[in-house]
């Protein structure tokens, strides 16, 4: 798999390289595999978001090689990549051996957070807390040192709350437009669970606990009841959505 991103990285496929690489990581994840070639993975990912010029997820990926490197103690064989690929970019500059504080200060539930966040477009409380073993509470803390640190951009209020990640100035247009059809789904999700839950929703009632414009409200509840996953019912202010039978 490590040979199809590399070929698709080289002919200029960027974006479905970046794609199997994670697919590399989810399975290293998932079988519990920490060596080498999962820190080249990283290194390799931080390469390609600064071509990207997605630098907050060339940052993370950074972090995420050098921790990996240090923890199997390949620190010095192959910090020598890491320092090259610093040294050859300045936005990378922050990041140096002597300053490593910028690589432990962060937790390895940050890094997940921030994982989830670039991998789905959006991550919240229940999807960290989901995906970890962290408590609530732990996980809200994290997520908010995040958005402290510029990492995150925090959206909602109370249990509507998510964090979508912090678009470079520079970043393009296909990752803020990840980023809308995630809060999109994130939405959509939330009203399918509410109706099943009390039965009906209303275009007010999406508005005041997701934190949104009713015209973003009504536009996600008229997709909905196009796709056939909900059905409307009653005119002008008693219009309520069903799951249709």
């Amino acid at each position: 798999m490590n040979c199809r991103a590399e070929l698709l990285a080289g002919t200029g496929r960027l974006e479905d390289a970046l794609d199997t690489y994670r697919e590399v990581l989810h399975c290293f994840e998932v079988m519990g595999v920490n060596n080498r070639a999962r820190a080249e993975v990283n290194q390799r990912m931080a390469e390609i978001l600064l071509r990207l010029n997605r630098v907050s997820g060339a940052v993370r990926h950074w972090i995420a090689a050098f921790r990996q490197a240090e923890n199997l103690g390949l620190e010095d064989e192959f910090f020598h990549k890491l320092e090259t690929m610093r040294n050859s970019d300045p936005r990378l500059k922050r990041l140096t051996r002597a300053g490593a504080a910028p690589v432990r200060h962060i937790s390895s539930l940050e890094l997940k957070a921030l994982e989830i966040a670039e991998r789905d477009g959006i991550v919240s409380v229940w999807k960290l807390t989901d995906q970890t073993q962290a408590g609530r509470t732990t996980a809200s803390k994290t997520l908010s040192a995040l958005v402290r640190n510029g990492r995150l951009k925090r959206i909602g209020k109370g249990r509507a709350t998510r964090y979508l990640p912090v678009t470079d100035p520079t970043g393009s247009s296909s990752s803020r437009q990840k980023n809308a059809a995630a809060e999109v789904h994130f939405l959509a999700d939330w009203i399918l669970d509410y109706v099943r839950t009390v039965g009906f929703v209303t275009s007010r009632m999406v508005e005041e606990r997701k934190d949104i414009s009713r015209a973003t409200a009504k536009r996600i509840l008229g997709s909905l009841t196009t796709a056939g996953m909900l059905r409307r019912t009653g005119r002008g202010r008693a219009v309520r959505y069903v799951i249709p039978f």
